[in-house]
């Protein structure tokens, strides 16, 4: 198998870090990993340079050269695999984990959805597979992980000084450049992300837009984006509207074979997945299976969004090497 040159592009964070141990973790052949940190201007100063120099480009941020980094990685036939993309763009979402069969010899650019999509086309895959799906409502409860290491370090301080009766504000939540900033300690924030002229979030749009570019469905979802007082695990609860009848037995048997996904639901002996148990974990899990009536299901998920992320764009720098599909010196 041959080997070749990655390059991880992205702020000293917890993906770029998950890349690199899944990369190591999974054995990939890689001559040389160089990790450029996209807030160092010195780094990704000479991006023909960056480009020259590696076979595979991960791009993990939204920095001022997101879009010319991908520009110029396609044109110089590097493999440019988007963790952290726009949806508002004429490209298709392709999650490997579910879809990875999209990904063919002419392709230069893999954009993968957005961690809450990811997570419920993980989750919902096998019943995708099984049914017709009718309609989806989903409650998505992120962790602090997705934002950013100030945000998770702000919330530290925020139990300290709790615990030392003091008050504490926010500068970050529940994102940057908000109009107004919010302690996410003591208090669910309905908003990730900044909002659209509809009311929606730009995640809660991400869900809906994502999920049918994956599966190629014109399936609506429905759904709320929350941010929760967590350090990492993204959990979900999830509704869904079948044109079918099933029975709980049936989704228990379809969900038991999940290949992204794996199945933990014993209510006799209170077993159910909750995301400090799957810390480190690619998978999605899933568990307080049950029906509302012969068309409606209820599901809770809940994964390490980091895990998940970053093992789906090593998957996908895995079918270019399996297949021989990398350019040329």
């Amino acid at each position: 198998m041959k080997k070749c040159r990655i390059g991880i592009i992205g702020e000293n964070n917890l993906l770029t870090g998950a890349i690199l141990n899944r990369l190591k973790s999974w054995r990939f052949p890689a001559d040389v990993i160089q990790i450029y940190r996209n807030d160092d201007p010195s780094q990704c100063e000479d991006i023909d340079c960056v480009v020259a120099q590696n076979e595979i480009l991960f791009i993990c941020c939204r920095c001022e050269k997101h879009k010319e980094l991908i520009e110029k990685g396609i044109a110089a036939g590097c493999i440019t695999i988007d963790m952290w993309a726009d949806t508002n763009d004429d490209q298709i979402c392709i999650a490997p984990a579910v879809n990875g069969n999209r990904i063919q010899r002419n392709t230069h650019y893999v954009k993968l959805p957005q961690m809450e999509s990811l997570q419920l086309i993980q989750s919902l895959a096998k019943l995708q597979e099984h049914f017709q799906v009718e309609s989806i409502t989903v409650s998505t409860y992120q962790s602090l992980a997705k934002a950013d290491f100030d945000a998770c370090q702000e919330l530290k301080e925020q139990m300290q000084n709790y615990l030392h009766e003091e008050s504490f504000d926010s500068k970050y939540m529940p994102y940057r450049d908000a109009l107004n900033h919010l302690p996410v300690l003591f208090n669910p924030l309905p908003q990730i992300d900044c909002f659209t002229p509809e009311g929606f979030t730009c995640s809660e749009k991400h869900l809906d837009t994502e999920y049918k570019q994956v599966f190629g469905v014109d399936v609506p979802v429905y759904a709320t984006c929350v941010w929760i007082a967590s350090m990492r695990g993204a959990s979900m609860s999830i509704q869904v509207k079948l044109k079918d009848t099933c029975t709980r037995e049936d989704l228990i048997e379809i969900l038991s074979k999940g290949d992204s996904s794996l199945l933990i639901d014993d209510i006799e002996h209170q077993m159910y997945p909750i995301p400090s148990d799957v810390i480190h974990d690619y998978r999605c899990f899933i568990g307080r299976v049950r029906c509302f009536d012969e068309h409606t299901i209820g599901l809770w998920s809940v994964c390490d969004e980091i895990e998940m992320l970053s093992a789906n764009g090593v998957m996908a720098a895995f079918i270019f090497v399996n297949n021989d599909w990398l350019r040329e010196g």
